[in-house]
């Protein structure tokens, strides 16, 4: 996998990179691959109502505030239950 890392990183800390995209790009592959089993395994119904409630949390996710490092804060207003 090509990383875009200076030529002046150091070959250890180049390969921990390497490793690290490397675990984050099979990870998204794993978790994009069961997001598309488990939508087309639902009925026309099923798949309707999870488009609308998708389309929702999208349109809601545009408006999420980000901190000054880029990064996504966490609110615990937006946290859904397991119940």
């Amino acid at each position: 996998m090509d990383v875009n890392v200076s030529p002046s990183c150091p070959p250890r800390t180049r390969s921990k990179v390497k490793n690290l995209i490397g675990e984050f790009a099979s990870g998204m592959t794993n978790i994009l691959g069961k997001l598309v089993q488990g939508w087309t395994g639902l009925s026309e119904g099923e798949s309707d109502e999870v488009g609308r409630l998708f389309r929702n949390v999208a349109a809601a996710g545009a408006s999420i505030p980000i901190g000054v490092h880029g990064r996504f804060e966490y609110n615990s207003s937006q946290a859904t239950s397991d119940t």
